[in-house]
């Protein structure tokens, strides 16, 4: 077996210019002299402002309760209904299963994207064993009975992030918003 060889074009030493500074500038520059830089500080207060009329009473906590009563805990419930969405956008799980816990604009978005992906192979079939699994969830709460979320979830072999708003009412959170990455 032979191997044709390209041919490169031979280096050739060169030699090294002759470089001097510039006449006027020193060879090496003074020494840099650090000034501490003084930069004002913001006031931060941990205490929130009293409402008049309401004093704190003492041992209350400073911000407000994170689950409203009534309602289950949001972390695993997050993760329950994003195990469940994944599922029925892999075809795993019928979408009818989720219609009491979304409102009509997130079940109409979750119909249309799982009537898309219906001709594709879902990971629950038996053939690959593979189904949707929730990596992580991270919740917030921005306002009483309100929980913001996101999670990474890993369906078809890919990565994903979802993220999501639900609401309490009667008991129960239900989900009026969907983001799917």
């Amino acid at each position: 077996m032979t191997v044709a060889l390209t041919e490169r074009p031979r280096l050739r030493a060169r030699p090294v210019p002759d470089t001097e500074p510039a006449p006027d500038l020193p060879l090496d520059p003074p020494p840099r002299r650090r000034t501490p830089v003084s930069q004002p500080t913001l006031a931060l207060s941990l205490v929130p402002p009293r409402t008049p009329g309401r004093p704190t009473p003492p041992g209350a906590p400073l911000w407000p309760a994170p689950i409203a009563a009534g309602l289950p805990d949001p972390h695993m419930w997050s993760r329950r209904v994003v195990q469940a969405v994944a599922e029925v956008l892999c075809g795993v799980r019928p979408l009818a299963q989720l219609v009491r816990w979304t409102n009509r604009d997130v079940y109409e978005g979750l119909r249309r994207r799982s009537a898309q992906m219906a001709g594709r192979t879902a990971p629950g079939d038996p053939a690959t064993g593979r189904r949707a699994v929730v990596r992580s969830v991270r919740i917030c709460q921005p306002a009483d009975r309100v929980v913001e979320a996101a999670a990474v979830v890993v369906a078809r072999g890919r990565v994903q992030a979802v993220a999501f708003r639900l609401e309490g009412a009667d008991g129960r959170w239900r989900m009026t918003a969907l983001e799917l990455g």
